[in-house]
């Protein structure tokens, strides 16, 4: 379950390498690959950006929440810049809003409701926080990822690559 939470959260926060831009490979047309197998082109969370003229940010997320069973949950939740940070508020709107599949197939509305009452219940105690990543590029060309909770660090890191759409990556277990 930790992992779980820990890949949910991780998504709608996702950014690149430490620079006044976080986001600029997005920008550029980077998605990001967290958890990333290079050689089976897999990732565990994908993370896609778009940009209004306002300056507004929306992460276009797809996370793998049970590699078992291969339950991908798809969402959209806004973004803001903080200095070199992507952060995020967690709201149990944005997982009522998200698309839930199963192996590749949407659910239905009552496939889809215990799959997120469990992300609820896993998430809830981080409902109204804001969470904000920044990114640290590694030996390997891969990002570790470094969040705060309110301002408060968190023990977990995650790595990400950014990948060009027509590289094939997917997410999948």
């Amino acid at each position: 379950m930790k992992r779980m939470i820990a890949v949910c959260a991780v998504p709608m926060l996702l950014a690149g390498a430490a620079h006044a831009d976080p986001l600029a490979p997005a920008r550029a047309g980077l998605i990001q690959c967290f958890h990333p197998d290079k050689a089976r082109k897999i990732c565990g969370a994908m993370g896609r950006y778009s940009f209004d003229s306002k300056g507004g940010i929306i992460s276009h997320a797809e996370v793998l929440l049970s590699p078992d069973h291969f339950v991908v949950m798809k969402s959209d939740t806004p973004e803001v810049i903080r200095g070199e940070a992507d952060c995020g508020v967690v709201r149990a709107p944005d997982i009522d809003a998200a698309a839930m599949y199963d192996h590749g197939m949407k659910m239905k509305a009552e496939q889809a409701a215990p799959v997120r009452a469990m992300m609820k219940i896993g998430m809830g105690g981080q409902f109204g926080k804001e969470i904000c990543s920044t990114y640290a590029r590694q030996p390997d060309g891969s990002f570790r990822v470094t969040q705060t909770v309110d301002g408060q660090p968190r023990p977990e890191h995650d790595r990400v690559i950014w990948v060009r759409p027509d590289e094939g990556y997917r997410v999948a277990p």
